[in-house]
């Protein structure tokens, strides 16, 4: 089953995004997208990892080509001893977070932009291989992608100086992602901005 949760940057999607999985007798990773430049990235990075304390989850940090996380899963499975007929029915994957990636994706170090349609691509089909390794899969968006706020040092600086002189191909990309989530998920929530809490819709 696939689940995606939409919200803003203060609507504490990650918080609730954990929250879905509570409970789950399986195992449960959390994919993380994030790459922590500078210190506050870093204290994010860490408050982050405080609030999923005692929540089961383990961290895979994937922060462009989603589909390697099943192979990270599985070398660490094979250390722990544990293969996957044990698990298999019981694993979960909270994904944190789609226009983190799609930044990530979208925009190289060595400035090169890879095209909507390729970044798109590449996404889709990871989610793809995820949905048949995982029996559960928690996807976190927002349907108002801030590219400055998703994005690497590098790329701010290159939108701040006038290297990346139009930031729409991103959010057509995030417009089009979120459509097929939307079409891919079992279940949607959406942040009630009104009622400050998520609604399922």
């Amino acid at each position: 089953m696939i689940s995606v949760v939409f919200g803003s940057k203060k609507s504490k999607k990650t918080a609730f995004a954990e929250d879905l999985l509570n409970g789950y007798l399986g195992s449960k990773y959390f994919i993380a997208s994030m790459r922590p430049l500078g210190d506050s990235d870093k204290e994010k990075v860490e408050r982050f990892r405080k609030q999923r304390e005692g929540k089961g989850f383990v961290t895979i940090e994937q922060d462009v080509a989603i589909v390697k996380a099943i192979d990270k899963i599985k070398w660490m499975e094979s250390l722990l001893g544990t293969n996957d007929s044990e698990n298999a029915g019981k694993k979960a994957a909270l994904i944190a977070n789609i226009p983190a990636i799609c930044a990530n994706e979208m925009f190289l170090k060595s400035g090169e932009i890879v095209s909507s349609k390729d970044v798109e691509q590449t996404i889709l089909m990871g989610l793809a291989f995820l949905k048949e390794y995982f029996t559960d899969i928690v996807v976190i968006s927002d349907e108002e992608a801030d590219l400055m706020y998703y994005a690497d040092a590098d790329t701010k600086s290159g939108i701040e100086n006038g290297f990346y002189k139009d930031t729409t191909e991103y959010e057509k990309t995030m417009n089009e992602l979120n459509a097929s989530l939307k079409n891919l998920s079992d279940e949607i929530y959406i942040y009630d901005k009104d009622r400050l809490r998520f609604e399922r819709l």
